[in-house]
């Protein structure tokens, strides 16, 4: 059994590091990661966190306007989710973001991540007011610590990981080189897949 133990560290250990695809031993193949899992798991929480509008129509209507206001998205972001047909609803409203609590937060924010603007980032920081530090990260893309990051972003939350200790002010971060998000890619196990992300979102 320590065998097979190792070989299954071994081929995850090669998946994360990019070194090929690895393999898992035969009858485990449970262990490995779906290919849909990501999407899986976006549709599970964003459906049941609140309750979406199911007038399909709107939805049209929205998506016509965002194909004027911002042509490069082709009016996908406001497209119909699968949140439109969930057979569920939430079971507890919306937890309310509040400035009262103990300094215990810390927000990382990529100043041109297409998924999450960064203002929005800024409008959580105004929301828990001294209950959270804000890090603005001079990188794109959506994801940081761990992914893409650089040298002063991953001491800042890695010291928060570690100690819970803060920044003692909000702080700005230059973004990683092009060779530390090759790295911080690798080590996220990200690669190219074809699934779909959102809804009707164009093949690449």
């Amino acid at each position: 059994m320590r065998g097979e133990h190792g070989r299954v560290a071994q081929a995850h250990h090669d998946r994360q590091h990019g070194q090929g695809h690895g393999s898992y031993p035969r009858g485990l193949k449970a262990l490995e990661i779906p290919p849909d899992n990501n999407i899986a798991v976006l549709y599970a929480i964003t459906c049941n966190d609140i309750e979406w509008s199911r007038d399909v129509a709107m939805y049209a209507r929205n998506t016509r306007v965002d194909r004027l206001l911002f042509p490069i998205t082709a009016g996908m972001p406001a497209n119909i989710w699968p949140c439109a047909f969930w057979p569920l609803r939430p079971v507890e409203p919306p937890v309310k973001i509040v400035d009262r609590g103990p300094r215990n937060v810390l927000i990382l924010q990529n100043l041109r991540d297409p998924a999450t603007p960064w203002i929005g980032g800024v409008g959580m920081r105004n929301a828990l007011g001294t209950r959270a530090a804000f890090v603005s990260v001079d990188a794109g893309g959506h994801g940081i610590y761990g992914n893409r990051s650089g040298p002063c972003t991953d001491a800042i939350a890695t010291a928060f990981l570690v100690t819970g200790v803060l920044p003692d002010h909000d702080r700005f971060c230059v973004g990683p080189s092009p060779e530390e998000d090759t790295m911080g890619a690798n080590r996220a196990g990200i690669v190219p897949a074809r699934i779909p992300s959102w809804p009707l979102a164009p093949a690449w």
